[in-house]
């Protein structure tokens, strides 16, 4: 029986089934690297100031797919 391509619960398998969705968590979880690296106090350490604005980044991106799919 041929599998369907659904059946690949991968990493490559889920890129396949939502490349907008993947897209904008990628784009947005770099962004808030970006903008933590540069705006968030100096006073952190740059590693921190990266995690922090990644998440908020890709919690963003939570926000933006979730306001797409409901509404």
């Amino acid at each position: 029986m041929p599998e369907s391509p659904r059946s690949d619960g991968g990493p490559a398998g889920i890129i396949a089934r939502h490349p907008v969705i993947c897209a904008t968590l990628g784009v947005c979880t770099i962004a808030g690297v970006v903008l933590g690296a540069l705006y968030l106090p100096a006073e952190w350490s740059l590693l921190r100031r990266c995690a922090a604005g990644g998440l908020s980044g890709a919690g963003t991106a939570l926000l933006i797919t979730a306001t797409k799919m409901i509404g």
